[in-house]
């Protein structure tokens, strides 16, 4: 045994009880009321919290010049999220498989923490299709597809023909496949009519992802994933409309989770500031993230995910003026974990299981990372 945490409340997603934890070789070894030290390095956790650490669902890591995958896994690392899952983008033209093996040889010696990848195609084809399967067999299980790319730099919009496609072909392997909401050819047509009448600037961007557009497009994918089998994933839901869609596709027993970013449940955490504060989808009201909140509690919503995107102060404003070229993102990894504790736990809205499941174990589940990760117990890993 090499290391024992002493004293603590080991928190799992169903319930906590003061135990010792022992480690060995980066692996859980031992749970136990009382395990003797002897000269084993020990940590008094005595009055805290033992968790297992974040599993974050969605991120866009070294997305600006002030950030590289080094210092967003630190930063990871510094808000107790222990596995980052990256978005990964693949060229038009490009192999998944050869985007993903470039960057994972590029992160890797960069890596503070665990890392995983959805891989996101920006086209749909034949051969695009055919290493779903082998992505699936090398360990990265997801997918992401946007409805709308409006303010994701990199992104592109997968007809639905493709997401079909993309839905079908996860679904025979196993895989799971997350889809933000929208509505990329009507958002062009907003887009278009604000620009005739001089509306270009940030403070119209939202019109282009209205709730109404975002519940529509999060309604269609129910539609394709109940048509598929697929195993799904409603990412970023940012409100009340979106929440109606997803619910409406689990009553015809469609398989699909819901992940919130967190920003959607913290707004009056961050009041307007421009277009420093722009994110994809936008933030939506105060009654919006009480229905998030309500939805976390009741189960109905079982993930929160950073979406972090840390977007230097230059980027995003360069972009503010125009609505096509507006670059949303907030830098929240490091931040999931502490606001979670402190606007949810304290605050009543959740216990420190409840935490524990949306924030870990239900991540590591959809992700295919469960029980190495998301859960405290023997044989995990020892990401405490």
């Amino acid at each position: 045994m090499d290391l024992i945490i002493k004293g603590g409340t080991v928190v799992g997603p169903l319930t906590s009880y003061q135990a010792d934890v022992g480690i060995t070789d980066g692996q859980i070894s031992r749970i136990d009321t009382e395990i003797e030290p002897g000269s084993v390095a020990t940590i008094d956790a005595s009055d805290k919290l033992v968790l297992p650490g974040g599993v974050d669902s969605l991120a866009w890591l070294g997305q600006s010049s002030s950030e590289d995958f080094a210092s967003a896994t630190i930063a990871a690392a510094a808000g107790g999220i222990t596995t980052v899952v990256d978005c990964l983008y693949t060229g038009p033209g490009q192999s998944m498989l050869n985007t993903l093996e470039a960057r994972c040889e590029e992160v890797r010696p960069l890596a503070h923490v665990d890392f995983s990848f959805h891989l996101a195609p920006t086209e749909w084809n034949e051969n695009i299709r055919r290493e779903v399967r082998e992505l699936l067999e090398r360990g990265f299980p997801s997918f992401i597809a946007h409805l709308s790319a409006m303010g994701l730099p990199g992104a592109s919009v997968l007809p639905d023909g493709g997401l079909f496609d993309l839905m079908e072909e996860a679904a025979k392997f196993g895989g799971t496949v997350l889809v933000q909401g929208g509505n990329d050819s009507v958002a062009s047509v907003i887009r278009t009519r604000m620009g005739r009448d001089g509306r270009d600037g940030y403070e119209h961007f939202p019109a282009c992802l209205s709730p109404t557009l975002e519940s529509e497009g999060l309604a269609r994918a129910s539609s394709l994933a109940s048509l598929t089998s697929a195993n799904a994933v409603a990412a970023g839901v940012s409100g009340a409309e979106a929440l109606q869609a997803l619910l409406s596709g689990r009553n015809r027993g469609v398989n699909l989770a819901a992940q919130t970013a967190l920003h959607h449940l913290f707004p009056s955490l961050m009041p307007d500031d421009g277009p420093l504060l722009s994110v994809t989808p936008p933030r939506r009201t105060e009654q919006d993230s009480e229905h998030l909140w309500s939805a976390l509690s009741a189960g109905d919503l079982e993930i929160v995910a950073s979406h972090h995107r840390a977007c230097s102060r230059e980027q995003k404003m360069a972009g503010a003026a125009e609505i096509d070229k507006i670059v949303t993102g907030l830098p929240t990894l490091e931040l999931v974990l502490p606001l979670l504790l402190s606007e949810g736990v304290r605050r009543g809205r959740m216990t420190p299981s409840r935490m524990v499941q949306v924030a870990s174990t239900n991540p590591a589940m959809v992700m295919g990372l469960f029980p190495s990760k998301g859960i405290l117990q023997v044989g995990s890993d020892a990401d405490v």
